[in-house]
């Protein structure tokens, strides 16, 4: 055998036993942080979630709004395309009047 006393091997084992307590309670200790964090983690994401929940309400409630505002803003496109071909034609029309007013006026006198 050891030698040793069976007292000295008893003090060995209660020492030993004693390390493998401190260190389960650290164990314990460490996975109850673990679960705490898990817990506050899991609060987040069903807040996040509900919130999330919340935007996609909204923009299913304003999707008939944005598309009439698509409507209305190719409309308005649209019609200011054809202003400026207005625009452009009359200027055109009065320029050629304009050029020709000498020949106009002496064709309208005759």
């Amino acid at each position: 055998m050891t030698g040793e006393s069976p007292e000295v091997q008893m003090a060995r084992l209660d020492e030993r036993l004693q390390q493998i307590l401190r260190e389960m309670e650290l164990s314990r200790d460490g996975r109850k942080q673990q679960y705490e964090k898990l817990e506050t983690i899991n609060q987040s994401v069903v807040l996040l979630e509900t919130r999330v929940k919340g935007v996609e309400d909204g923009l299913n409630k304003a999707s008939p709004t944005i598309d009439e505002f698509i409507v209305i803003k190719h409309k308005v496109i649209g019609a200011g395309l054809l202003g400026r071909w207005l625009w452009a034609g009359l200027g055109g029309l009065l320029t050629f009047l304009f050029t020709i007013r000498e020949a106009l006026f002496s064709w309208i006198s005759k």
